[in-house]
């Protein structure tokens, strides 16, 4: 009957692992791109002209840039 239970025991524990990855997985997959690119959407709303009056031209020109870069790295490590 000890063996039994432990394998009951080890099979419960596999598929909880199973679920958590499942979840962690789908968050990375789907969620994750779509706040980079929200993020990304929010950032091109910005004028130069504002961005420039309020000395934030040149940061937000460089998280532009890094949030493209983030996107993409990230769409080619989902699609591995």
């Amino acid at each position: 009957m000890n063996k039994i239970d432990k394998n009951l025991k080890q099979s419960y524990d596999e598929w909880k692992e199973y679920v958590s990855d499942s979840v962690k997985q789908t968050t990375l997959t789907k969620e994750i791109p779509k706040i980079i690119n929200e993020l990304k959407n929010t950032l091109e709303k910005f004028d130069d002209k504002f961005l420039g009056k309020h000395n934030y031209f040149v940061d937000v020109q460089y998280i532009k840039k890094k949030t493209q870069e983030i996107y993409k790295r990230s769409k080619e490590i989902i699609n591995k």
